[in-house]
């Protein structure tokens, strides 16, 4: 299982990036910010479903192993895309 996880990770934390570069550019800010965390949520339980039905489908895997492995990772990820993308929006650089 340990390649596994280590592919689950690499997976969260691609997942991770586009979820805070998507809540960047729509600019989710201030008042809208729990749609931000909405979004990490939403692309959290994708990359869980193909984990899940693509990734370990033949596998025998524990549930608590696919919602638990990358969580940390992915959440810190998420909140670096989103900050920095934001950063580079409200400097003008995008």
């Amino acid at each position: 299982m340990l390649g596994g996880s280590n592919k689950l990770f690499w997976v969260r934390a691609g997942f991770a990036a586009i979820a805070g570069i998507f809540s960047g550019i729509m600019n989710f800010s201030n008042e809208t910010a729990w749609a931000g965390f909405a979004a990490m949520v939403v692309f959290y339980i994708l990359s869980y479903i193909l984990a899940k039905y693509v990734l370990f489908k033949r596998t025998n895997i524990q549930r608590g192993k696919l919602v638990t492995t990358g969580l940390g990772t992915y959440i810190m990820l998420f909140l670096f895309f989103w900050i920095f993308y934001f950063t580079l929006h409200v400097s003008g650089f995008v």
